[in-house]
């Protein structure tokens, strides 16, 4: 069964660390991927995030972080609204984007 969302799916990609010579293309397929999906925001962290960015078509909403800072405040304050599903993945030691996550479930967000 699929689930019902009424809100905004929305994705938070951290960089993907340690692909050597493939990192590039990594990221690429990745925006390859979620440009035939249905999610209607997407929000890159970190230097080769911009990669998987640029596959989305324009009518997906697009945000670029060069680390995670202010990336709190940012859907806390000017994104997030009920009902909204957040998809939060990242490299655990490189973009740090787990950190959000723990922000949002300490502060009773999500």
């Amino acid at each position: 069964d699929e689930m019902k969302i009424m809100g905004k799916k929305i994705v938070v990609l951290g960089q993907m660390q340690e692909l050597g010579d493939e990192s590039k293309s990594c990221h690429i397929d990745v925006g390859q991927c979620l440009a035939e999906t249905s999610v209607d925001v997407v929000i890159g962290v970190c230097g080769e995030m911009k990669y998987m960015l640029e596959q989305l078509p324009k009518t997906v909403e697009q945000y670029y972080f060069e680390n995670k800072d202010g990336l709190y405040e940012f859907l806390l304050n000017k994104l997030l609204q009920n009902n909204d599903i957040v998809l939060i993945k990242g490299s655990h030691y490189f973009s740090k984007v787990y950190k959000i996550s723990e922000q949002l479930i300490e502060n009773g967000k999500i």
